[in-house]
């Protein structure tokens, strides 16, 4: 029975192979937007009822439509359907993609800060891809758009790698997440 559910687009596409197949789930939606998601999210979290995390990336359809106030309006939905489980949840937030002009880059940091305050405001755990990704273009495959999973497992630190256990691979992870955010 799973314990982890991770939902998203297609950045989460290919991950399941980095994750214990009995323990996470991975549900990938390559064109939905975060109210799409968020229909979708309620059946698996009843027909799993083993599922103490919940991860969700999504965002990037949104902000791609060149709309400010409806990805916030979405996201606050969400939020809302995600108070109602019974599990710890992490929203990650959207990922910065090289090259993409100072409207995009303006759009996605409003939205990021945006996010920031509301998930802290409704104690749900986030992470700020912004500040992981920005400037780190060797964190992308070479289209420069998705992100490489292997990319992001190959410059994991060996402790992260090595851990035995779930609990400690997430506390390293955490550990470094912190640090790369903040270098």
């Amino acid at each position: 029975m799973p314990e982890v559910l991770i939902v998203g687009n297609s950045a989460v596409s290919g991950i399941d192979h980095l994750c214990n197949k009995n323990k996470t789930k991975v549900l990938c939606f390559p064109k939905d937007t975060m109210s799409d998601v968020t229909e979708k999210i309620v059946p698996p979290t009843t027909d799993h009822p083993s599922i103490e995390n919940f991860i969700i990336y999504n965002g990037a359809n949104d902000l791609a439509k060149k709309q400010s106030e409806i990805p916030k309006k979405d996201f606050s939905h969400l939020l809302s359907t995600l108070g109602n489980l019974k599990m710890k949840v992490l929203i990650s937030g959207p990922i910065p993609k090289p090259r993409h002009g100072d409207e995009n880059y303006s759009r996605l940091l409003m939205i990021n800060r945006w996010l920031i305050k509301e998930c802290s405001s409704k104690s749900v755990n986030f992470i700020d891809n912004h500040k992981i990704f920005w400037e780190r273009r060797h964190l992308y495959k070479q289209d420069g758009v998705a992100v490489t999973a292997p990319s992001i497992w190959n410059k994991l630190p060996e402790n992260c790698k090595t851990a035995k256990a779930l609990n400690s691979f997430k506390s390293r992870l955490q550990s470094r997440l912190f640090r790369a955010a903040f270098d």
